[in-house]
């Protein structure tokens, strides 16, 4: 496997292998990264709310016997005060995310990541690991233990958005609020953490698409996949038991593709950056000349370029609306 970075006056965003997926222990080798993004949770929710927040997910986890219970409760033994439990099982990405299935060329993945809480552009790390399938790579943070994009050298890339929620009378913090009651109810798997158990234990796109479109699911999601052959495209939007699929080259932001599923989004310019990431050529795509407003905005964090069969991946870090990081390109073998 090689990485290299773009020599410019940025951040570089380092890459670490951990064993078996325990992403536990970048908490121990990133102590600043993780310093500044509680800081940044702490600042934005409180510690009141934070602490609040642990409390019922905690419970919620216990309650599932959730596979991952241990992992996270580690992170939180090695922080000092909340935020562990509150932020590991939080799900509030708006993303804009493209597959490109030609068929001359394999498939390849290209997206954005949005999120309100600042400094995730700058405290990024690529992980390596590897599960019962095989090898993967992530562009993740110390101390969160699901994935929101990963590439699996020759079986897959794929990635998650935020899909709409609940529609209420009382506005979007009424929907937000609506939303967590359902996924404290819900016996489903977290988006985030049902991401990085296909990572570990899909052998290709056909099991990965079958395992993120019938697994059931604590919050509605859209989920982006991308094979390693030409063809092997797929969009799935998820409700807690059920899914809409759209095959081949298809473009996704915040907002449902098919007409009948419930629900409002919570994303700001979700049709405006649809429009914007239709246009994107994949082929050119890692240049990250594409990374403009209206899918550049002040809560993107990163941008990610993934080609499963290629074995490549590349990624760039944002904060306020500018890259902080330079390009930072993996290669493995697939």
């Amino acid at each position: 496997m090689t990485a290299t970075a773009n020599p410019a006056a940025l951040l570089e965003m380092p890459v670490d292998r951990v064993p078996g997926g325990a992403l536990a222990e970048l908490v121990s080798r990133h102590r600043a990264p993780v310093a500044a993004i509680l800081s940044e949770a702490r600042r934005r929710y409180t510690l009141a709310g934070l602490a609040m927040a642990d409390r019922v997910a905690r419970r919620w986890a216990k309650r599932q016997r959730l596979e991952e219970a241990g992992e996270i409760a580690r992170v939180a033994r090695m922080i000092a005060g909340p935020g562990a439990w509150a932020l590991n099982l939080s799900y509030e990405w708006g993303c804009s995310t493209r597959v490109e299935a030609p068929d001359d060329r394999p498939p390849r993945l290209v997206r954005t990541l949005d999120w309100e809480l600042a400094g995730l552009g700058r405290a990024g790390v690529v992980v390596t690991s590897r599960g019962p399938a095989g090898d993967w790579l992530a562009p993740t943070w110390p101390g969160f233990i699901g994935l929101v994009h990963v590439l699996a050298p020759g079986r897959f890339a794929a990635a998650l958005n935020q899909a709409p929620g609940p529609a209420t009378r009382f506005g979007l913090a009424g929907d937000w609020l609506a939303g967590r009651r359902r996924a404290f109810a819900s016996e489903g798997v977290p988006p985030v953490l049902l991401l990085r158990r296909v990572a570990d234990q899909a052998i290709d796109f056909a099991d990965a698409l079958a395992r993120l479109s019938r697994t059931p699911v604590t919050l509605p999601v859209i989920f982006a996949l991308a094979g390693r052959a030409p063809g092997e495209a797929a969009i799935v939007e998820r409700t807690p038991t059920g899914f809409r699929r759209h095959d081949g080259t298809t473009t996704v932001t915040n907002h449902w593709l098919a007409p009948d599923l419930p629900g409002r989004s919570r994303s700001v310019d979700t049709q405006e950056r649809l429009t914007a990431m239709r246009a994107v050529d994949a082929a050119t795509a890692e240049r990250f000349g594409w990374v403009t407003p209206p899918i550049l905005n002040p809560r993107t964090r990163q941008a990610l370029v993934a080609d499963a069969a290629a074995g490549h991946l590349s990624v760039v870090g944002y904060e306020g609306g500018r890259a902080v990081t330079a390009p930072t390109r993996i290669t493995a073998p697939a």
